[in-house]
């Protein structure tokens, strides 16, 4: 039987606020999308990572992106009920600073204790 890994709550000084996205495609078929319900509020760590190429031949690759580490439950103790659609399409705020999520929400140790999602500046 495999116990499930206590969340970290100690490494997660910090609070994020993510909001997914409503998207709707009108009849000009322009979709849009609109940040206004289901957020949810997690403890989480924000740290700067570096690519492969920046490393390799110390430059600016151009964009700035964030690992973004967080609970698997709100602030409250509810599970976060965000699907991988949602966390696609999702942005999050975090120290007053917007950003995009991009891609789905990753389990870097497969045990459900934490999640990690790649975000970059939303300008």
């Amino acid at each position: 039987m495999i116990t499930q890994i206590p969340t970290p709550f100690h490494l997660l000084p910090m609070t994020a606020t993510i909001t997914p996205a409503a998207v709707t495609i009108p009849a000009s078929g322009m979709p849009t999308q609109a940040f206004s319900v289901g957020s949810v509020t997690v403890a989480c760590n924000l740290q700067p990572t570096r690519t492969a190429e920046g490393l390799q031949y110390q430059r600016d690759t151009g964009n700035a992106t964030f690992d973004l580490f967080i609970a698997p439950v709100d602030t409250g103790g509810t599970a976060v009920g965000l699907t991988p659609t949602q966390f696609k399409t999702a942005r999050a705020v975090v120290g007053g600073v917007t950003y995009r999520v991009v891609g789905q929400a990753m389990d870097p140790i497969t045990n459900g204790c934490i999640y990690q999602l790649l975000l970059e500046v939303d300008t």
